[in-house]
């Protein structure tokens, strides 16, 4: 179970599988490790190629499995789950994450977000997007530059 809390400190219940899908994406080098260090619990197919807005990525789409569920509910938590990462086919890094949520009180309203990395640069021998745009139903939402990073 999680939360968010609103600008009068006001705590909202996140709903259903919102948690889990959008753990990924202020943290886009949990996506570029081996298959073997990701958990059993992840679902992974490599989609090939794509192109968005005219740039050529290579598409890998991720999601949540969780064994001993009904076929009926595993299905849907999957669906439900998806996280599809778009990599850049030059450099192989993360360069767009999309998902979606739901409101607060229904389950049946998708809000797409998508988060866009950018400005790479490398930290201790580690690419680090140091610009991350978040977009919640197309609308910017959060902006982040960093100005420096540690990797320990």
């Amino acid at each position: 179970m999680c939360e968010w809390t609103d600008s009068a400190s006001v705590a909202h219940q996140v709903v259903g599988p919102d948690c889990d899908s959008a753990i990924s994406w202020f943290a886009p080098m949990l996506l570029v490790q081996p298959i073997a260090a990701v958990a059993d619990l992840l679902t992974i197919t490599d989609d090939g190629k794509v192109t968005d807005n005219g740039s050529a990525f290579h598409q890998v789409s991720y999601r949540i499995a969780e064994p001993g569920k009904n076929a009926a509910s595993a299905k849907a938590l999957t669906e439900e789950t998806r996280v599809r990462i778009l990599y850049d086919s030059q450099t192989l890094l993360p360069a767009i994450a999309e998902y979606i949520i739901h409101a607060d009180n229904d389950l049946h309203v998708q809000i797409p977000v998508r988060v866009v990395y950018s400005n790479y640069q490398t930290v201790s021998g580690a690419p680090v997007p140091f610009r991350i745009d978040r977009y919640v139903n197309g609308v910017l939402q959060l902006s982040v530059t960093l100005t420096n990073a540690a990797l320990n």
